[in-house]
């Protein structure tokens, strides 16, 4: 997809600090596509790197710009270079887990949990603009089950079926988003909503203190 409107997007996210989009060549290429669903996980809209109007003038509205820069600075912070930490967190779900978190000069930037059960995965991750301002991005990837009997032929049972590579690529992701910033609010479609999360006990789950 080539375009004007596309040049003006480009234009307009590489001003907000969005680097990942490459050349502003007005091509609606992966480079674009992969910022624009970034964006739209972080925002809370569906994550298909589609462009409607309602995302197109929410990225345009100046009011949003302070925020977009924060998801740029996160989009943009080197987690490869950072200092990190492991641990595993068996025993604290049905097939254990484990914990990632990632510093930069001592300050915690990124916190990501893992953890396995029997028909699905979890997933918490934590980015951090500083200690009191942060999003936390909940996944939940559940397995696909046998449809019939049938399906299971090839697979030595239930579970070498389940978590098959062929059947863990068709793994259905459903996704929240939330912001703390003084108080927790969930995004969906740009908007701060109330939300009946509990962030301490999220942060319980992630520190292990439940």
């Amino acid at each position: 997809m080539y375009g004007e409107d596309i040049i003006k997007l480009q234009h307009h996210l590489v001003g907000y600090g969005f680097n990942g989009i490459g050349e502003t060549d007005g091509y609606y290429g992966p480079l674009t596509e992969s910022v624009i669903k970034n964006i739209q996980c972080f925002l809370g809209f569906e994550q298909d790197g589609k462009i409607n109007k309602v995302l197109w003038d929410y990225l345009f509205n100046k009011s949003n710009e302070n925020l977009l820069k924060d998801i740029s600075t996160i989009l943009n912070y080197n987690i490869s270079g950072y200092t990190n930490e492991t641990e595993d967190r068996m025993g604290y779900s049905t097939e254990g887990g484990h914990i990632e978190r990632y510093f930069f000069n001592r300050i915690t930037r990124k916190i990501e949990l893992t953890l396995y059960g029997e028909i699905m995965q979890v997933h918490y991750y934590l980015f951090f603009i500083n200690e009191n301002y942060y999003f936390i991005i909940i996944e939940n990837h559940r397995y696909r089950l046998p449809e019939t009997d049938e399906k299971m032929v090839g697979y030595n049972g239930f579970y070498d079926f389940l978590y098959s590579e062929e059947n863990l690529q068709r793994t259905e992701i459903e996704y929240k988003t939330f912001i703390y910033r003084d108080k927790l609010f969930q995004i969906i479609n740009g908007d701060f909503l109330e939300t009946e999360y509990d962030l301490e006990r999220i942060l319980n789950i992630i520190n292990n203190t439940e």
